[in-house]
């Protein structure tokens, strides 16, 4: 199973990569300390369970913690490179622009419906007013508003939001790989979810 995620990860993600191998070599580490428990024919079934939640509860667990938590960073920290991504604020201090601004929008208004998206994608200035005013005031409808901003963002941030999409790629793995090896470790060590993360 760690190959398959491995293969999904670009051999430049080294971090990541780490992560993944780190993650199944958790519950193949759990599992010898675990079967060295039960060969002892010294404990109850009782005990030999009692001992793997311990064992378990000790480094192994402060490890996965660790590894979900990196895991969680990253996230956020490609979540924050998103929103940092946003329309340049205008001015509005400066009435000139502010009244330009607002005749783009009344004549954007006086165009026919099929030609009002077009013009907003097409006219940076018109873009730029639609996108610094209330969508009530652009003429344009919630779906046509969103599509000039994902319009105006991909051709401002292109490389940017290129670059935000594959590391969003490469966390979904990550992810994936978290929740694999969680459930893997909550099943060798009979812990539960809330002893996991306390």
């Amino acid at each position: 199973m760690k190959d398959e995620f491995l293969k999904r990860l670009p051999s430049s993600a080294a971090e990541e990569r780490a992560i993944v191998e780190a993650l199944f070599g958790l519950p193949n580490t759990i599992r010898e300390k675990a079967a060295a428990i039960r060969a002892d024919g010294r404990l109850s079934d009782g005990a030999k369970a009692d001992d793997i939640r311990q064992m378990a509860k000790g480094t192994p667990r402060q490890h996965l913690q660790q590894l979900r938590s990196r895991a969680a960073a990253m996230k956020a920290d490609v979540q924050n490179r998103r929103l940092a991504l946003k329309p340049k604020e205008v001015d509005r201090s400066d009435l000139y622009a502010e009244m330009q601004r607002r005749e783009l929008r009344d004549h954007l208004k006086t165009l026919p419906a099929e030609q009002r998206l077009r013009a907003a994608m097409d006219d940076p200035a018109i873009t730029e007013a639609v996108l610094n005013a209330p969508a009530a005031l652009s003429g344009l409808s919630a779906e046509h508003l969103g599509l000039v901003r994902d319009g105006h963002m991909e051709k401002t941030f292109g490389p940017q939001l290129a670059d935000i999409e594959k590391r969003e790629a490469v966390l979904e793995v990550i992810n994936s790989a978290v929740e694999i090896a969680t459930a893997q470790f909550r099943r060798e060590t009979g812990l539960a979810e809330n002893e996991i993360d306390s």
